[in-house]
């Protein structure tokens, strides 16, 4: 980039481009979603970070500066293409570009109005989508959901611990349990399709913990809690102690 081009390229606030995802997202509603583009003018780049949704693909990027910028063009497929100018929000005279993961445009050329500079060429880098932490994070809110409706609760008596639950989803078959204490696998129990609390008994004072297991009727797990703690201590004059798990 020149001095010319600098100036301009100020003027006409390339590093204020923004985009925003093009499949029911309106003009009016656009700000609420919008991302502004990342501009490198060292490098000539401009970045578009993709949704932490690795299916959205297809976005919109806003380019104004119609009193600076003449005209724009995309390379794609090894050829230019004009950018018919159009409209923001019904109001703002714009270029709107399509920029799509899946079919990427590689450059956007920049023409000034009466020729004040050459015209200047952006490459266009595309950051894409974490999809594993995407996914884990979907795997952590079905996991949340599915606890919830499993609903699994605790009480402990003088040697005992009652383990209440309610199965988790329509697919549904079983439930097993796994005792530990101090790290130490104790026993697993197998509770049936049509009991929802297991009764373990004989337990000394101390802390443990177990693991509630859902399974289908293919023996799949459908759905897994973390270690879930209790303690077992001399009784008081108010009997049970009950503990709800969230």
């Amino acid at each position: 980039m020149d001095k010319y081009q600098k100036l301009l390229v100020q003027k006409a606030r390339i590093n204020g481009w923004f985009y925003f995802e093009n499949k029911g997202v309106s003009d009016e509603e656009s700000s609420k979603y919008c991302k502004g583009v990342v501009f490198d003018e060292n490098n000539d780049t401009v970045t578009i970070i993709q949704d932490e949704d690795p299916n959205i693909v297809d976005y919109i990027l806003i380019v104004s500066g119609e009193k600076i910028i003449k005209s724009i063009e995309t390379y794609k497929n090894s050829k230019w293409e004009y950018v018919e100018k159009g409209k923001y929000k019904t109001c703002w005279s714009a270029f709107r570009l399509n920029i799509n993961f899946d079919d990427r445009i590689e450059k956007v050329k920049v023409s000034f109005r009466d020729n004040l500079a050459d015209d200047y060429i952006i490459d266009v880098k595309y950051q894409e989508a974490d999809k594993e932490k995407y996914n884990e994070k979907l795997a952590m809110e079905h996991k949340a959901e599915l606890l919830k409706v499993a609903n699994i609760k605790v009480s402990t008596g003088a040697d005992l611990v009652n383990i209440y639950f309610q199965p988790c989803c329509d697919s549904y078959a079983r439930t097993e349990i796994t005792l530990y204490k101090d790290n130490m696998m104790l026993a697993k129990y197998k509770v049936g399709e049509d009991v929802f609390f297991k009764s373990i008994n004989g337990l000394a004072y101390g802390k443990y913990e177990f693991i509630l297991k859902q399974f289908d009727d293919k023996g799949n797990i459908i759905l897994e809690s973390d270690k879930i703690s209790f303690s077992i201590s001399r009784p008081t004059h108010t009997g049970m102690n009950v503990v709800n798990v969230i």
